[in-house]
């Protein structure tokens, strides 16, 4: 199963999700809800900037990427709240999945679950 639909695509968003709630809909909703906050503070707002410049490209598809997998968002929902096109998505998305930084995600990992 994937975000409620069979699949061949295993993705275990529980320990991640889990340090927010333990029901997954609660999860989800308190994870955006860091991330929102996060926002508000000022963290992040490059990555909403519009403009292509290089050294964003991987913080933005890291982004796309693990806001798909942990948090379920479509690449619609994305699009929207990152302002920019659906197909730019996909291609972040595409991109990230053929150059993971592994070790970027632990590291976000011990700082969300402090």
């Amino acid at each position: 199963m994937y975000l409620g639909k069979a699949s061949s695509v295993k993705v275990d968003t529980q320990e991640m999700l889990g340090q927010f709630s333990s029901q997954l809909g609660a999860a989800r909703w308190s994870y955006q809800s860091f991330m929102k906050d996060g926002m508000k503070r000022g963290h992040g707002k490059v990555l909403l900037q519009a403009g292509r410049q290089r050294q964003w490209v991987a913080p933005r598809a890291q982004l796309v990427y693990l806001a798909r997998e942990w948090c379920g968002l479509t690449t619609k929902e994305l699009g929207r709240r990152l302002h920019r096109d659906v197909s730019m998505i996909s291609r972040l998305y595409g991109w990230y999945q053929g150059h993971r930084d592994k070790q970027m995600e632990e590291k976000l990992v011990v700082v969300l679950t402090k």
